[in-house]
């Protein structure tokens, strides 16, 4: 059982390797999440019809508008949002600036892909695994794709074997 430690301190994350300290979202942390997703899902649709004829653009900004008043980080499309690459820095941004003031989000999201975050929660998921990394494959006998960010690994097809 992982222990829960609901004291409000923060915690140590490790991005692009250097280790930040993340304090737990406050509720204006949470408020504001709720604001950029409103403000992220209206800029997208506004892109989306920047080319279309008047009437069609504005009747999808009106759907929109209503939609996105419902939109908050605990909903299910809220919750999904913030499981794209955008979406996590945000969060994560929110939790570390407590600590890190002059951190910005692109710093954050330029961590995230950086593979050095990989390999940290890799690590980090290996101390959680019960025996540790003698339960799970050693650094060192990581597959080439398991040193890579997500998305580049998703690329790398594994060797066939097929004689």
């Amino acid at each position: 059982m992982i222990p829960i430690d609901i004291s409000g301190a923060s915690v140590p994350v490790r991005l692009g390797g250097t280790e930040y300290r993340m304090s737990p979202l406050t509720d204006n942390d949470m408020a504001e999440l709720d604001h950029w997703l409103r403000v992220h899902v209206l800029r997208l649709v506004r892109e989306s019809v920047s080319d279309a004829p008047d009437a069609e653009r504005e009747a999808t900004m009106r759907t929109a508008m209503d939609h996105v008043l419902g939109l908050t980080w605990t909903s299910p499309e809220g919750a999904r949002i913030l499981t794209t690459l955008d979406g996590l820095a945000r969060v994560l941004w929110q939790g570390i600036r407590h600590n890190h003031p002059t951190i910005t989000i692109e710093e954050i999201r330029a961590a995230i892909v950086d593979p050095r975050t990989l390999e940290d929660a890799m690590d980090g998921f290996a101390l959680l695994n019960p025996g540790g990394e003698s339960a799970g494959v050693k650094k060192n006998e990581r597959l080439p794709s398991e040193s890579l960010t997500p998305s580049i690994a998703a690329g790398i097809e594994s060797p066939s074997t097929d004689g």
